[in-house]
């Protein structure tokens, strides 16, 4: 599987900086962008929050998805399994080398930081598979899976994880659905099935 093939729409990933093994402990769900090459990457706790840089080269984790939070994916040549992440807000800055462009990196006393120069990572995945379909209104993707069964997996775990509920299907056998369903319409045509709710001013139907 190339690098590439990590930064997949859904992919829960963390980075690693290749050259000291140091690992950004946060986990982050890729976000690409309608530019090609361009992501966000957003927080798997709190999907609304992403990773950033701000203007000072500090890595923080509070970005929305403006071009602070963007990032340029980079391949190192030579090296397939290596990528560089440069900072969209902070184009055309000089880094801590003196060169062009921040990118995402570590600094001598091994913290992350923003304002590096070009620097190598390695990606771990944490999970795949989590397709996702997006609102018409704009709104975040939500989870998706047209086969799913009663088993509840990882990737289902993830998605509950981020999005907060889960669509499972083909959990209730389809003879319980039709007969709540003929119980319930039986129930429709008699006058004395509602009674009056007097919390909300309308009527509910009783069972």
């Amino acid at each position: 599987m190339s690098v590439l093939d990590a930064f997949a729409n859904g992919n829960v990933i963390q980075f690693i900086h290749a050259r000291t093994g140091i690992l950004f402990e946060q986990a982050f769900i890729v976000e690409p962008m309608a530019i090609a090459g361009r992501y966000t990457f957003a927080l798997v706790q709190e999907p609304n929050l992403h990773l950033r840089v701000n203007d000072k080269g500090i890595v923080q984790l509070n970005g929305a998805r403006g071009q602070w939070a963007q990032f340029e994916l980079q391949t190192v040549q030579g090296q397939p399994n290596l990528i560089m992440l440069r900072s969209i807000g902070n184009n055309g800055k000089r880094n801590l080398l003196g060169g062009v462009h921040w990118f995402l990196g570590v600094d001598q006393y091994g913290q992350w930081i923003g304002n590096a120069g070009p620097d190598a990572l390695t990606v771990r995945v944490v999970t795949t598979g989590m397709r996702t379909r997006q609102g018409v209104s704009g709104a975040p993707a939500l989870p998706w899976d047209d086969t799913i069964s009663a088993r509840i997996t990882y990737d289902h775990l993830a998605a509950l994880y981020k999005y907060g509920y889960l669509q499972l299907k083909q959990v209730v056998p389809r003879k319980l659905i039709d007969a709540a369903l003929h119980v319930i319409n039986h129930q429709l045509g008699k006058t004395d099935a509602w009674e009056v709710d007097e919390a909300h001013g309308g009527k509910i139907l009783t069972m």
